[in-house]
């Protein structure tokens, strides 16, 4: 059976191996640019050299027997560590959260910066409608694709979160005297 994923995160990720396991033809789309979801890495430059900031989950914890298998196929791969810091069965992403998620896009097939729009039910099945990238255009321009599918997913709006990512600077020193109000900058 065809079946379309939405979003390439942990979940999307483990649910398209466990369907490829039952011999399941399986694409996943997601609008982003690469491997991340809730596990994302970002890397960024500052005047002290690079910094990566993981800006999703901190770690991961495993209690399930599946989960914990999991977990220590990721170990002898290299790709997670454990953080004693968080507990006894709390688990780190390396060098970042999402090398978990990278190492699992490697088993599956993933379009990139493809925006599900739309499921469809037609008399041959279901269709995604998707804003895709072309070679002529920049990513997220709208294109529409139609392709059928056998199985729906229907759609899931996760609430909102707004993640901050901070980085140390080093501070002005302050002037003699009593402070002064206000913000500092």
């Amino acid at each position: 059976m065809r079946i379309a994923i939405v979003g390439a995160g942990i979940a999307g990720l483990s649910c398209a191996l466990r369907l490829q396991d039952a011999e399941h033809d399986v694409t996943l789309f997601d609008k982003g640019r690469g491997a991340g979801g809730r596990m994302s890495t970002r890397r960024v430059e500052t005047s002290a050299g690079n910094a990566a900031l993981d800006h999703g989950a901190q770690y991961l914890t495993a209690r399930d027997p599946a989960f914990v298998a999991a977990i220590d196929a990721w170990a002898a791969a290299g790709v997670v560590a454990r953080w004693p810091a968080a507990g006894d069965d709390a688990w780190i992403g390396t060098p970042g959260m999402n090398a978990i998620v990278k190492h699992l896009v490697d088993q599956t097939q993933v379009h990139w910066q493809h925006q599900v729009t739309a499921l469809r039910r037609s008399d041959a099945g279901w269709h995604v409608e998707l804003l895709a990238p072309t070679p002529s255009r920049p990513p997220r321009r709208s294109t529409r694709h139609s392709t059928p599918w056998s199985s729906p997913f229907p759609p899931n709006r996760p609430r909102r979160s707004w993640p901050i990512m901070i980085r140390p600077w080093r501070p002005k020193p302050r002037p003699a005297g009593p402070r002064q109000a206000g913000p500092r900058c």
